[in-house]
């Protein structure tokens, strides 16, 4: 047996023996997710997303046109970026399209501080709204895939194929620092 499908298999049984809490069984796979205090929140491929209590109970559940890769919430926002390359606002009863990040933008990670929203996208974009959903900034690098954004008080964090890159507010790139593994 390859190493690969012993380390699966291994995981698997591992899994098998933790706690199952509550679980919610949807048709395809759930990709985002968010959990804080109050909530959990699940965005699945096929574009279903559920916000629950921590006991399992569907507390609000939508559909949104395209799979939703990312979830995130902050003191009062709730945001689901979707495959359709809008941001949408599931702070109320009824979704609503915060921000379009561009059609062939399949939103890939969100991160939400002080009410700025930041998106980042398959191809390793960025794009920076504020909390009037103006757009603030947005940076394109020649990047081949991206993976995360996070942001805090002293700028924003993109990490796409290129490495990780940090920028200030203003969209001003500070650092960046290189891939330095093979994937």
């Amino acid at each position: 047996m390859r190493n690969d499908a012993r380390m699966a298999k291994s995981k698997a049984a591992v899994l098998k023996q933790l706690p199952t809490l509550w679980s919610h069984r949807v048709a395809c796979q759930a990709i985002g997710l968010h959990a804080d205090e109050r909530e959990v929140w699940g965005g699945w491929e096929n574009g279903v997303v559920i916000a629950v209590d921590h006991k399992g109970k569907v507390l609000r559940k939508w559909r949104l046109p395209g799979g939703v890769d990312a979830v995130i919430a902050d003191e009062a926002w709730r945001y689901a970026g979707c495959y359709d390359g809008n941001v949408y606002d599931l702070t109320g009863r009824v979704p609503q399209i915060a921000y379009e990040v561009g059609a062939n933008a399949r939103i890939h990670w969100l991160d939400v501080f002080r009410g700025n929203l930041c998106a980042s996208d398959i191809n390793g974009h960025c794009t920076v709204v504020d909390a009037d959903q103006k757009l603030l900034w947005s940076a394109k690098p020649k990047a081949s895939a991206g993976w995360m954004v996070r942001a805090d008080e002293d700028g924003v964090y993109l990490g796409n194929s290129q490495g990780v890159s940090k920028f200030n507010w203003k969209g001003k790139k500070q650092w960046s620092a290189p891939k330095t593994c093979a994937a």
